[in-house]
């Protein structure tokens, strides 16, 4: 079964140490709102969600929980801003179906990059993106849409 990727980067957060607890600002989840209200519909039908455990995703999540139907979260450390591409993608090859990942840059716009195999677009916060590919690999996802706040 191919695989479908819902990709969103968390909305602006405040500028505040650690770095885990930074909360989403009104202009993020407005943001986030926005966004969403725009893709709504591309987000019925989701197999699983999954969460960086980080506050500021976390918050994102319940935005986009007011505005759709969606499964029932899952945190997941490999969504950290700073974590292994790699391992990422090597976990995503167990995965099927249509799946949200809320997460953060670095990892999102690398992420993006290396399933499409070239360096494109880039997830400022709020941007949305839907990627389908028969097997998460370098190179192997066709880009279906971008979309990013206004």
């Amino acid at each position: 079964m191919a695989l479908e990727l819902i990709l969103l980067r968390h909305g602006e957060a405040e500028f505040s140490i650690p770095d885990a607890e930074r909360r989403l600002t009104s202009k993020g989840a407005e943001q986030t709102r926005q966004v969403i209200r725009q893709r709504v519909e591309s987000l019925a039908g989701l197999t699983a969600a999954y969460i960086s455990p980080y506050r500021r995703a976390q918050q994102t999540f319940l935005v986009i929980a007011e505005l759709a139907e969606l499964p029932a979260p899952q945190s997941l450390d490999l969504l950290q801003p700073e974590s292994s591409v790699t391992q990422l993608i090597e976990w995503l090859q167990q995965q099927q179906g249509k799946i949200l990942l809320v997460a953060h840059n670095p990892l999102l716009t690398l992420l993006l990059h290396q399933l499409l195999g070239v360096a494109s677009h880039s997830f400022d916060t709020s941007t949305l993106a839907s990627l389908k590919m028969p097997v998460a690999a370098a190179g192997c996802a066709e880009l279906d849409w971008i979309d990013y706040p206004r």
